[in-house]
């Protein structure tokens, strides 16, 4: 053994100084544990509303198509039909 070591040859104060270090890291790890779990799950949160965001995109793109033609088909039955015959129409 060396003089002011460890069997090793290291000396006490540094292996006193790694034992320390590695429970302020095992500390560390216990505190902030539960904020890494709730920022994945936000994480996970935004991914999830970023779909929904894009499903609802569509959806009302979709919408604005369809009612676009209706409002076409509306003009070319009044230019077609006339327009009292398209409101009787409407009102059946």
């Amino acid at each position: 053994m060396s003089a002011g070591g460890t069997p090793a040859g290291t000396p006490v104060s540094v292996t006193q100084t790694l034992s320390d270090l590695c429970l302020s890291h095992a500390h560390l790890l216990e505190e902030h544990g539960p904020s890494v779990v709730r920022l994945r799950l936000w994480e996970a949160r935004v991914i999830e509303l970023e779909h929904h965001e894009t499903e609802l995109q569509e959806a009302i793109h979709t919408s604005f198509m369809f009612h676009s033609r209706v409002k076409r088909l509306q003009l070319i039955a009044r230019r077609v039909c006339g327009a009292s015959f398209i409101q009787n129409c409407l009102r059946e």
